[in-house]
């Protein structure tokens, strides 16, 4: 597995594939088996100086953000009706929280609710923030997701700009699909 990923490091165009299949693994399960086997794969390409670990952090931090982001947004400015209950709406602001301590599980309320929704919206979004990041050549090389590990991100601003793109695709991807679907729901009954 190293040789194929050193490969692909070494190839111009296997550089985005390698931040793809880590920031969408690290995205898949919010904290769970696969996410734990690319934070330990990412740390061990990161350890040698192979591959820094931002997708891996923003394959972290950006389901939660973006969920909880979803949840602002839909209450403050689009304010669409029956997307999320109370209790989702709750859990929105605990998922914006864990996401900026670098804490994926406060997602997993609505993957649970709406899994061909969210996971999908959070594999594409980190994806996104990936290529992104790549393309502005952020570093990180350690493995502090949380906003006090800033400070050590080689490209903090190309960073914060990817982290909001990606952010922004779930949040608004979230509220959109929920909207057409209760919509749709709401139109099937009369």
């Amino acid at each position: 597995m190293n040789n194929v990923l050193f490969n692909l490091i070494s190839q111009s165009s296997g550089t985005y594939v390698v931040a793809i299949i880590i920031a969408m693994a690290t995205a898949f399960d919010m904290g769970g088996p696969v996410n734990k086997a690319a934070f330990a794969v990412t740390m061990a390409l990161a350890a040698n100086r192979s591959f820094p670990m931002t997708s891996n952090i923003l394959g972290a931090i950006i389901p939660p953000l973006g969920i909880g982001m979803a949840v602002i947004l839909n209450q403050y400015i689009f304010k669409k009706k029956n997307i999320y209950d109370e209790m989702l709406e709750a859990a929105g602001y605990t998922s914006f929280i864990s996401g900026i301590i670098g804490i994926s599980e406060g997602a997993i309320p609505f993957a649970l609710k709406n899994p061909l929704i969210t996971i999908p919206l959070n594999l594409v979004g980190s994806a996104i923030a990936a290529v992104l990041a790549t393309i502005f050549r952020v570093e990180i090389w350690f493995p502090i997701p949380q906003f006090w590990g800033w400070p050590l991100i080689e490209g903090l601003f190309p960073y914060l700009i990817s982290l909001l793109v990606g952010v922004l695709f779930v949040a608004i991807g979230n509220i959109l699909i929920r909207d057409y679907l209760a919509n749709k729901k709401r139109s099937s009954r009369y």
